[in-house]
């Protein structure tokens, strides 16, 4: 008996020695996170600590697999956008001593970027917006991180506009930012910055032409002098456009009349980089104008009645009509007036009709040129407005009418 029970003893003590009990809470263990923010793709391995010297097994698991799982090791795998729980437990023996968890929230990963430049060329002082396609839509991290190679060169903001400082070769580059991606997705694009063309200066911004062989000494063509800025531009070279063949022509800066009317001569830099000049030009036939009053109130200039003083007199509205020109910088309809009205001046031939009171016709002055031509302008006391008729499109203006001379002298009483 005696013998039995030091058996039983013996027993007792090695099992204590083996498996030694454990006072509760005496383990504890802390996870790396105790949130984690991770896109669909991606992946994050939780380290596990303790202050434990007792040799601990360590088991993972997910409150939901669809949305993030965890392998043997606590790698974490974002699955789906949603959140979930991952619990890790340590286990002595076969107890679980302590436990720890990470609440982890999936965002919708970007998977492509894509970059389109307007151009391969850069100029320089001109800004240009990159274009960037990011998939999918619903992507939760869009906002890019761009750089570029050289920024002597060129820089890039944060929202993708490309400045040029200097001709040379440049590569700009935009970036992903998601949290807990282990490498940016990218897109880049290689560009040439030049020196573009930055002014064109020309010795005349409007011209007066006359059809030829239809007014003595008065011209049928122009030559127009033009200046390229700056002079180590890439490409000086030009382009002359007209905006209409068939009232005038255009090449190489000479412009020649082909029928009455407005038209707007263009010398666009061919680098590409949009730099231009303008001409207004003016054709001239020897037939009067007669007014379409529709196509006038759409083209003509306003003045407010104010401007033009109570418009007793031809001389008020004619100097109401060049002030406002004048501060309007319309060159082209300024140097059309400016012609009747020396004209006029000089052969006597402008003429008052109506008055400038709330009950009579709008107040007009008419006046013509030595070749028969006629303009107007017309004062509406209703409306507080005076019109010249010179507009850029004559041929929208006016009705063209052929008459004789003695059509131009006024009926007696105006």
């Amino acid at each position: 008996m005696k013998r039995l029970m030091m058996i039983f003893l013996t027993l007792m003590l090695c099992t204590a020695l083996i498996c030694p009990v454990l006072a509760e809470g005496s383990v504890s263990i802390a996870l790396s996170e105790s949130s984690l923010v991770i896109g669909t793709g991606g992946k994050v391995k939780l380290e596990v600590a303790t202050e434990s010297t007792e040799k601990l097994k360590y088991t993972w698991e997910s409150t939901d697999k669809k949305i993030a799982s965890v392998d043997a090791k606590g790698t974490v795998a974002g699955v789906k956008p949603g959140e979930a729980t991952i619990t890790c437990s340590a286990v002595l023996g076969k107890e679980v001593v302590a436990t720890a968890a990470c609440t982890v929230t999936v965002y919708t990963s970007v998977k492509t970027v894509k970059m389109k430049a307007p151009d391969k060329t850069l100029f320089v002082n001109k800004p240009v917006q990159m274009e960037v396609t990011v998939t999918p839509d619903d992507a939760a991290y869009q906002k890019l991180v761009w750089s570029s190679s050289d920024e002597s060169v060129a820089t890039v903001d944060e929202n993708g506009v490309v400045a040029a400082h200097l001709p040379g070769k440049v590569k700009i580059t935009c970036a992903t930012d998601q949290p807990n991606q282990p490498k940016a997705i990218t897109a880049d694009a290689q560009f040439t910055v030049k020196q573009p063309v930055e002014a064109i200066e020309a010795d005349a911004t409007a011209v007066v032409l006359w059809l030829a062989d239809t007014v003595p000494d008065q011209p049928d063509t122009v030559e127009i002098n033009i200046e390229v800025l700056p002079e180590n531009a890439d490409n000086r070279k030009v382009n002359w456009i007209t905006s209409d063949k068939n009232i005038a022509e255009v090449k190489n800066g000479k412009i020649t009349a082909k029928k009455a009317g407005g038209c707007l001569v263009t010398v666009m830099a061919a680098d590409g980089a949009g730099t231009r000049a303008d001409i207004d030009v003016i054709v001239l036939s020897p037939y009067t104008y007669k007014i379409n009053a529709d196509a006038l109130k759409d083209a003509g200039v306003a003045f407010t009645a104010d401007e033009v003083k109570a418009a007793e007199t031809a001389a008020a509205i004619v100097q109401a009509a060049q002030d406002r020109l004048a501060e309007t910088e319309n060159e082209s309809r300024s140097i059309m007036l400016n012609h009747f009205v020396r004209a006029a001046a000089a052969n006597g031939k402008a003429f008052l009709t109506g008055t400038a009171d709330d009950e009579a016709v709008p107040v007009t002055v008419v006046m013509y040129d030595d070749q028969g031509n006629c303009a107007l302008l017309s004062y509406d006391p209703v409306w507080g407005t005076v019109y010249f008729s010179a507009a850029r499109s004559i041929n929208e203006t006016f009705t063209q009418v052929p008459v004789d001379a003695s059509a131009f002298t006024p009926a007696d009483g105006q």
